[in-house]
């Protein structure tokens, strides 16, 4: 998959508004985040929740859906799932016996949540 949809995928979330909204709706599940929802959560006007979301629709990462007045968004978690597998992946190849994560099984059973904060732990200066 590391072709140009996973640079686009990188793209799209490099931005620190739309990796929020990512992770809101990750957290979310499958019940999904209005957009008043998300601009409340995240402390972001509608206008720029909406700006996001037509961003992060256009990649495919995030449906929406109307119900009654409102629009419900949702993150596609196995869009997610295969890019952040794909990713891991082709950076294992380079990486030393000694600095390998744990076997791919296990990481296979950490749900999409997971896999998440542990890219975030990592980014984040210790």
């Amino acid at each position: 998959m590391l072709t140009s949809k996973a640079v686009e995928y990188c793209a799209v979330l490099s931005n620190e508004a739309r990796y929020a909204i990512v992770r809101a709706l990750v957290d979310a599940g499958q019940e999904g985040l209005s957009l008043r929802g998300l601009s409340l959560q995240l402390e972001l006007s509608r206008a720029a929740i909406k700006r996001h979301i037509r961003q992060l629709k256009k990649t495919g990462l995030v449906n929406t859906e109307r119900q009654q007045s409102a629009v419900i968004c949702r993150a596609d978690t196995e869009k997610l799932t295969e890019f952040l597998t794909s990713l891991r992946r082709s950076f294992e190849a380079d990486w030393s016996p000694k600095q390998r994560t744990p076997s791919p099984t296990r990481n296979m059973r950490l749900s999409l949540r997971d896999r998440l904060r542990k890219i975030e732990l990592q980014k984040s200066p210790h």
